[in-house]
């Protein structure tokens, strides 16, 4: 029994059938979620969320272990979280946006810096268009 492996944690067993059956229908979810937010269409939305899974640098990385097809997913998750932020009311939308931040900021190095530069744009413009210091258009 000494060089026997431990049944736990495995070796990466079920990694690609966890990104294929988890990873990526959630990625999936999540640019359908921020295409309906934006546009406000469901086709639309659906088109989006078809386009995304059937390109091939995301739909075929899930089998090679890469996560770089789930960085965009991320992406998506937490646009489409910072937009829910200005029309929803309550703890949610702050939990939904902390999680897609955490999330996003998870997958890959770059991630974080993309969030310094993102969130102040995209802050003023729900913010300051809620509150009222822009004039609508």
């Amino acid at each position: 029994m000494e060089g026997a492996q431990p049944r736990w944690p495995p070796k990466l067993r079920g990694l690609i059938i966890g990104f294929l059956l988890v990873v990526f229908p959630l990625c999936v979810a999540a640019v359908y979620a921020f295409v309906h937010e934006l546009i406000g269409d469901r086709r639309s939305a659906f088109y989006g969320a078809l386009a995304y899974g059937a390109l091939p640098m995301f739909n075929q990385q899930p089998y090679s272990g890469y996560v770089d097809f789930a960085v965009f997913g991320l992406l998506a998750f937490f646009l489409y979280a910072l937009m829910r932020l200005r029309t929803d009311r309550g703890l949610w939308p702050v939990a939904r946006l902390a999680i897609a931040t955490a999330l996003f900021t998870m997958s890959r190095t770059q991630g974080f810096f993309i969030v310094i530069l993102l969130t102040p744009i995209l802050a003023y413009a729900l913010f300051c268009a809620r509150i009222g210091w822009r004039v609508p258009v």
